[in-house]
């Protein structure tokens, strides 16, 4: 089975954030890759999320195509 990971990065109240979006999005708390600095959140969320990125410039939109 293939599962998408959606890191979340520069988080400084971990707990609070697993609080959040366990709350938010129906999810669980994986205990199996936990750590001080990681969680792992579990379950079918929905509606489905996607992963929005963004570049401060549309050149540096330009390098990430080619790179």
């Amino acid at each position: 089975m293939l599962r998408l990971g959606l890191p979340v990065i520069g988080v400084s109240d971990l707990p609070r954030v697993v609080e959040f979006w366990t709350a938010a999005l129906n999810l669980v708390a994986d205990d199996e890759w936990a750590s001080d600095g990681w969680r792992t959140l579990a379950g079918e969320p929905y509606p489905r999320i996607h992963l929005d990125l963004f570049v401060d410039t549309a050149a540096e939109q330009s390098r990430s195509r080619t790179s």
